[in-house]
């Protein structure tokens, strides 16, 4: 036959279809073929086209890598390919977990020929059968299953099905131990899926058949949005555990724990040591349905401005062990228990109004529409009340409370306590087993004693009503003496528009503002001494009307009928016009005495 080409210089060799083999004893461990090679004298370096190795497991199955161009070093026991690479992971046997890593792409490869170790410092995109990924740098051992992704990494699963919501992770470094189905994130890590976005430092992942079943993170946050509704939570720990495609189960959080919850016109904040959230799965998004604090706990509901909405109070909640439970929907509170006790501050957003705070033994507390309180319930009570412009705040204890507010504007309407009750405002001092407090601005007073129990009264106080009449006749000169106010003011129909504010020394029951001063509005070039009197005697009348009314609800939560009738007395009775307009702006009919006091 006739001879071969002399090879080339430096070359040792030249051949087609390539193999070579690493055993251990008869199990093979690598296998190197290559379509065709050529061997360099200096150094001993093979040059392979159409590479393909297989990196062999203990059970006879192996990873398969596929170059089109690689150096193969003999002596080094070391393969590398400047050029694109793919590593085809052995398929699993029969009836293994999903979510195991498939391919691996990437070029500027080593190999390792004797552990089968590969790494490279170039970006790397990863398959799952379940879902992918990329880095840039990343390091795989075969042996372990490990795979270490060195920086910039973005992996997603997709679950199980194409219903489910991709859950994207991302992270500055990153290890995938695919024999305990384990990613742990380092330097920082960010998960999204969905509405639900977390962030924080280093972290694990825990899979489940190629789906995140299990989330851990230090110094983490998250947010969740919905249609409505706004969650945010963060802790030096959490750890989120999802059921079902993806969708978030419980979250955890251990030191500084802090959720926000914002929905219908309330900010809901709540730190303690510990918090544990329980989410519900919706057709949209996982719905918080519990939260369960546990640990030096605060609760500060703060209302948010509404258009044409009165601003209720702002309620802040302190107590170890605290349990919220929302409505269906997962936008409102539906009830807030303390399992401890605690102490709970009614904080007033607007001026005028009461600063209300409780101690007890343990409270339960529900709402209405829009986070509204509606009722408030404890146990063991001391309640402190401070009313602007007064010097003394009002102090109750007893062994039971119960509260009702007004679900459009968050006012009390109803306060009863019973059993053991102390009642303390300044030097007024008295006992009883049961007492209503005003929930419409009234105060309590007490009434008459049977032995040995103590009845008590509500009263409401006008602090300007006949001195109006006399500033009218000592301050204006509008009238000579009290009496002449009825026919100046019978001059005109109405008051025209002119309205008076008597509150010269600030507003009683049941304002009690003593910062308000008196005003008249209304004033035109039409008005006339004739329409401020009749205005000045509107004001007297509006202001019995304020505190008839605020008797009337007290009342009514207690059961009574409403008012019927009024009965007068006192020298402003004698004015007809004044009495008629109380009658008519309270709709009742008023009953004077004969004989007036």
């Amino acid at each position: 036959p006739p001879a071969p080409p002399p090879l080339e210089t430096g070359l040792n060799g030249r051949a087609n279809d390539w193999v070579y083999t690493q055993s251990d004893g008869d199990r093979p461990r690598v296998t190197v073929r290559a379509k065709s090679f050529k061997q360099i004298r200096e150094p001993s370096v093979m040059e392979l086209t159409g590479v393909e190795l297989q990196l062999f497991h203990t059970d006879g199955k192996f990873d398969l890598v596929k170059s089109d161009k690689a150096e193969f070093d003999i002596a080094g026991k070391a393969l590398y390919s400047d050029g694109d690479v793919e590593i085809e992971m052995a398929k699993p046997a029969e009836g293994e977990e999903a979510g195991r890593m498939v391919k691996i792409h990437s070029s500027g490869v080593h190999f390792a020929s004797d552990t089968g170790k590969a790494v490279t410092d170039r970006e790397a995109t990863f398959e799952f059968d379940r879902g992918g990924g990329k880095a840039v740098g990343a390091e795989y051992d075969p042996n372990a299953h490990e795979l270490h992704l060195k920086s910039d990494v973005s992996l997603s699963w997709r679950g199980k099905n194409s219903k489910t919501k991709p859950m994207r992770v991302e992270a500055g470094e990153a290890y995938y131990y695919e024999k305990d189905s384990k990613v742990t994130l380092l330097e920082r890590s960010k998960f999204t899926r969905g509405a639900l976005r977390v962030q924080g430092g280093n972290a694990e992942v825990l899979l489940s058949k190629g789906a995140v079943q299990d989330i851990t993170a230090v110094a983490a946050s998250g947010v969740q949005e919905d249609a409505g509704r706004r969650i945010e939570f963060s802790a030096d720990q959490l750890h989120m555990l999802f059921g079902d495609g993806m969708a978030v189960k419980t979250i955890q959080g251990q030191n500084h724990g802090k959720l926000v919850s914002t929905a219908n016109g309330t900010r809901t904040t709540v730190t303690s040591d510990r918090l544990d959230l329980a989410f519900a799965p919706s057709t949209r998004e996982s719905i918080l349905t519990k939260a369960t604090a546990a640990g030096k706990t605060i609760v500060e509901a703060r209302p948010l401005p509404q258009a044409n909405e009165t601003l209720p109070d702002t309620r802040i909640l302190r107590s170890d062990i605290v349990l919220l439970q929302m409505r269906t929907g997962g936008q409102e509170i539906e009830k807030v228990e303390t399992q401890s006790p605690g102490t709970v501050d009614f904080v007033p957003n607007r001026q005028g109004q009461p600063k209300r705070s409780v101690q007890a033994e343990r409270m339960w507390i529900t709402y209405g529409p829009q986070n509204r309180i509606q009722t408030f319930l404890a146990a063991n009570v001391n309640t402190r009340t401070e009313k602007p412009g007064q010097a003394m705040p009002q102090l109750t204890q007893s062994k039971a409370l119960l509260a009702a507010f007004d679900p459009k504007t968050s006012e009390m309407t109803q306060l009863d306590q019973t059993t053991d009750f102390r009642y303390e405002e300044g030097a007024r001092h008295a006992t009883g087993n049961h007492a209503v407090l005003s929930g419409h601005g009234l105060l309590t007073t007490v009434c008459a004693q049977t032995q040995p129990t103590m009845e008590y009264a509500l009263e409401g106080s006008v602090f300007q009503a006949g001195a109006v009449v006399q500033w009218l006749r000592d301050g204006l000169g509008l009238i000579q003496s009290a009496s002449d106010i009825q026919a100046l003011a019978s001059q005109v129909p109405d008051s025209a528009g002119v309205m008076l504010v008597p509150a010269f020394t600030g507003l009683g029951a049941p304002y009690w503002d003593a910062q308000a001063r008196g005003a008249i509005l209304g004033l035109t070039r039409g008005s006339t001494s004739a329409h401020v009197a009749r205005a000045a005697l509107e004001s007297i009348a509006l202001q019995s009307v304020a505190v008839l009314q605020a008797m009337n609800a007290d009342a009514q939560a207690q059961g009574a009928p409403p008012l019927r009738e009024l009965r007068v007395d006192g020298g402003a009775c004698v004015n007809d016009l004044l009495m008629q307009m109380q009658a008519d702006l309270l709709g009742l009919p008023l009953m004077r005495p004969q004989v007036i006091e």
